[in-house]
């Protein structure tokens, strides 16, 4: 559901139009620290999940990079609707990858 309207939002807006940080926050952490909740019972901090979510899906390590830098206050660090739309892939890849987890 939440890629589904990280899609729909990007998808409205101009590719280097500001994408707010909170949300990129959430979305390159959030679904990560289920994935691991799911997949071994522990709980991780958002900062921590960045790490482990990139080690899943390398080809987002560089986007996660951010988002982590971002969360631990780099505020120089800045996101575009094309990373959103990214960070809706990645959303997606999370939770597919979820569901096959016995």
């Amino acid at each position: 559901m939440i890629a589904l309207q990280t899609h729909r939002v990007v998808s409205e807006r101009d590719s280097e139009e500001e994408f707010r940080p909170h949300f990129a926050i959430w979305c390159g952490t959030g679904p990560g620290r289920l994935h691991r909740t799911i997949a071994t019972g522990e709980v991780i901090s958002k900062t921590e999940c960045g790490l482990y979510t990139a080690e899943l899906f390398p080809a987002y390590a560089e986007l996660l990079k951010r988002v982590r830098a971002s969360r631990l206050g780099d505020a120089s660090v800045t996101f575009t609707m094309d990373d959103g739309r990214l960070l809706g892939d990645l959303v997606e890849e999370v939770c597919d990858s979820a569901k096959k987890l016995p």
